[in-house]
């Protein structure tokens, strides 16, 4: 009989590490994946703006010239917040 808690303990425990190891695998899994969407993403971008720039337009290299001010505006509003939130 005493060593029903020790054996409930044990097995609690083990599932806890269990689930911990789960978590963190899909965790990194998720992260990793994130990261391929994001990285495909702006490659796509990429594609579309060189695509743009070698089509000539002068309307169309204004719209890319606009798109990537705008793109430069937000990434720096986007760095500062992350580095503000880093150090809370």
């Amino acid at each position: 009989m005493k060593k029903a808690p020790l054996i409930i303990s044990v097995v609690i425990n083990a599932l806890l590490i269990v689930a911990v190891i789960a978590l963190f695998q899909y965790s990194r899994r998720t992260s990793f994946r994130m990261v391929a969407d994001f990285t495909e993403a702006e490659v796509r971008l990429q594609k579309h703006f060189l695509a743009e720039l070698e089509s000539g337009d002068p309307a169309r290299l204004k719209e890319v010239k606009t798109t990537l001010k705008r793109n430069i505006e937000n990434g720096n509003k986007v760095a500062t917040d992350w580095q503000n939130a880093s150090q809370l």
